[in-house]
């Protein structure tokens, strides 16, 4: 089933063709996409692509990469974009249904491991539409999908140094972020309103 969706090597803007007709069909057909999406799976492995690098195979200089190598990156990076853009249009939906499904399988993951590799933060495409996704889920107050971000991917143990396999430290993603845009900040605060206890809604035992 996810035989349509392998990278072809020096052609990844096919599998991102496919990722365009699955997004139109999110949005166009809700109620079976639905269903498809969540029996499949196909979310979760459509977004282990935005963990992969994009660069040749081969080892060698930058300096010596061909027109080929070239391609296959500005084509990689076109099919994780078209991943981000699938996942946005599941988001667009609205529906609690997905939202579970995202949460339970975390699949923010990699949408922000990708966002920690990727440089210059407010001058690309990637790092552009991940923030455009969390400011839509901050905008629209999705409860969980808030929650599992906050406490998952911005609690204080993982926002602050976190190290890698390899012993370098993991920045925190609003670190990244506060530089240009204060979206991450936004999430912090609409989660405190949303757990925040009110007055009149005191913390005794609901009343039968």
């Amino acid at each position: 089933r996810s035989s349509a969706l392998e990278v072809v090597r020096r052609s990844p803007v096919r599998s991102s063709f496919t990722l365009e007709i699955l997004s139109f069909c999110v949005r166009a057909h809700v109620h079976r996409m639905k269903f498809f999406l969540l029996r499949s799976r196909l979310l979760g492995t459509v977004l282990k692509v935005l963990c992969q690098k994009d660069e040749p195979t081969r080892s060698m200089p930058t300096a010596s990469y061909g027109d080929d190598d070239v391609a296959f990156c500005t084509g990689f990076r076109c099919l994780k974009l078209a991943s981000l853009k699938l996942f946005r249009s599941v988001l667009s939906v609205k529906d609690e249904f997905y939202h579970r499904h995202i949460v339970q399988y975390n699949l923010f993951a990699p949408i922000f491991d990708l966002f920690r590799a990727t440089p210059s933060v407010g001058s690309n495409l990637l790092s552009s539409a991940i923030l455009e996704m969390c400011d839509f889920i901050c905008v629209e107050n999705i409860k969980s999908l808030i929650d599992c971000i906050v406490l998952k991917h911005l609690s204080k143990s993982t926002a602050t140094s976190s190290a890698t396999t390899d012993g370098n430290i993991n920045p925190s993603l609003e670190d990244i972020a506060n530089p240009h845009v204060d979206t991450f900040k936004q999430l912090r605060k609409v989660y405190g309103d949303n757990n925040s206890i009110k007055p009149g809604q005191g913390g005794g035992e609901g009343g039968g």
